[in-house]
C-alpha cells in the first residue's frame, strides 16, 4: 500500500494505481470498492511471504510475471536460490489474457523438457 493510510489510498492512491495498471486492468479494478481493495491488500500482508513460500518448495520453481508490475524481476534472493523469473512485457496481473501468445511461450520455455 506504499505506506498509505486507508483514507489516503481512497483519496489519491487508487488513482495512481489505476494509472499505472493501464486501461484494461484498471477497468477491472474500478468495479471494486476502494476501501475493499485497500483492506484486502493489507490483509494479504507483505509480498516477502511469497518469496518464503517459493524458497520452501522442494521442486524446480519458475515464476512468470507481468512486465508492468514486474516486482519479482531481478530479485537477487530468487536468482540465488535458482528460481527463474520470466517477465511478459507490457502486461499486468492478468498477463495470460493480455498477451496469451507471450504467456504461452513463457510457460513453454519454463517447463523442463523430457
Amino acid at each position: 500500500m506504499d505506506g498509505l493510510t486507508e483514507e489516503e489510498f481512497v483519496r489519491s492512491g487508487l488513482a495512481r494505481r489505476l494509472e499505472a495498471a493501464g486501461p484494461d486492468w484498471a477497468a477491472t479494478m474500478r468495479v471494486a470498492d476502494p476501501v475493499a481493495q485497500y483492506r484486502s491488500e493489507r490483509a494479504l500482508g507483505d509480498m516477502p511471504v511469497l518469496d518464503e513460500a517459493l524458497h520452501a518448495l522442494s521442486m524446480p520453481v519458475h515464476v512468470i510475471v507481468g512486465g508492468l508490475p514486474g516486482w519479482l524481476a531481478g530479485d537477487p534472493a530468487l536468482a540465488g536460490a535458482g528460481i527463474g523469473v520470466t517477465v511478459v512485457p507490457e502486461t499486468t496481473h492478468v498477463l495470460m489474457l493480455e498477451n496469451p501468445a507471450a504467456f504461452a511461450d513463457a510457460v513453454a520455455r519454463a517447463l523442463p523438457l523430457p
